[in-house]
């Protein structure tokens, strides 16, 4: 279907009565690369095709895309010609990401959370408490705290402990006892991103100093096991992309962010074994400045 699709809209669309060579079919989409130029038909999954244009590096880019706003967007941010078009064929403007809302309203329960040792912040309008990275506890929508590790944890402690600050303590002492590097722990195997950025947050040298500002990620988390890059910001213009999985969500993401905010230099963190795969990714791809960094996990 992706392939036919993709065939009728060049046709119909753009000077090439016929696509010769190979279609390749996406999980969500179809892609061809002619004389340098690559056209293709994507639904929801643009990170599929971004990893083929950064494998391919076409001249020039043209997308039929069901949602043509935010591949424009993502295409400002790219180091090539592009031509971003809805299903219809019309030629399509970037849509904006919305603004960041929410902030740290209720301070007694900040108070708590830092108290007990933890990071701070907000995301998607929740207040969080992390350690090394992992989300620990959080504000449920009806103003209570809810604490564990994961969904099903937090449902969990919520109906036998409750979640007052004893519980949050006995939570905290055991992410403190077995997320710690060297040792081999279920815990340990989670949000590897978060705890690379929260890493790098303590020793900023390894990336460049300045003032560190830890940023939400575009989409809502998904969970504990959610490995999306975990992102920061130096003096409010350096972007630090932390990743520990090289997958279709580090363009999307680094894109999105990098138009959100004055990003004048992205810098992509990344264990050793990931270096020379996140170099041809990235590699001049991006419309800004941007750098590999190796950087040593703390998980090791």
């Amino acid at each position: 279907m992706h392939v036919a699709r993709l065939k009728g809209l060049a046709r119909a669309h753009l000077d090439t009565a016929t696509i010769e060579g190979e279609i390749v079919s996406l999980p969500d989409g179809a892609v061809t690369v002619l004389d340098g130029h690559m056209m293709a038909s994507v639904g929801a999954d643009l990170g599929t095709l971004y990893l083929r244009v950064a494998l391919d590096r076409p001249k020039r880019l043209t997308v039929f895309a069901d949602d043509p706003g935010v591949v424009a967007r993502h295409c400002a941010g790219l180091a090539l010609s592009t031509d971003v078009r809805g299903p219809d064929g019309e030629a399509s403007l970037a849509v904006p990401l919305p603004d960041i809302v929410g902030g740290l309203s209720d301070v007694a329960l900040v108070g708590l959370l830092r108290d007990t040792g933890l990071d701070v912040s907000v995301e998607h309008g929740r207040a969080i408490g992390t350690l090394h990275g992992l989300v620990v506890a959080r504000l449920a929508p009806d103003g209570s705290l809810e604490v564990g590790v994961g969904e099903v944890d937090m449902a969990a402690a919520t109906m036998m402990n409750g979640t007052d600050a004893a519980a949050l303590a006995r939570v905290v002492e055991q992410v403190r006892l077995h997320r710690v590097s060297g040792r081999r722990h279920p815990i340990g195997r989670l949000s590897s991103a978060r705890w690379l950025r929260s890493a790098l947050r303590e020793d900023p040298a390894q990336i460049a100093p300045g003032e560190w500002r830890d940023v939400e990620p575009i989409k809502p988390s998904k969970g504990v096991r959610d490995e999306t890059p975990a992102c920061a910001l130096i003096d409010a213009n350096r972007l630090v992309v932390c990743t520990a999985v090289l997958d279709r969500t580090l363009i999307p993401e680094v894109l999105d962010q990098c138009s959100r905010f004055d990003v004048h230099f992205v810098s992509i963190a990344v264990p050793p074994n990931d270096v020379l795969l996140a170099t041809r990714l990235t590699n001049d791809l991006f419309a800004v400045e941007s750098s590999v960094v190796e950087v040593t996990p703390p998980w090791v």
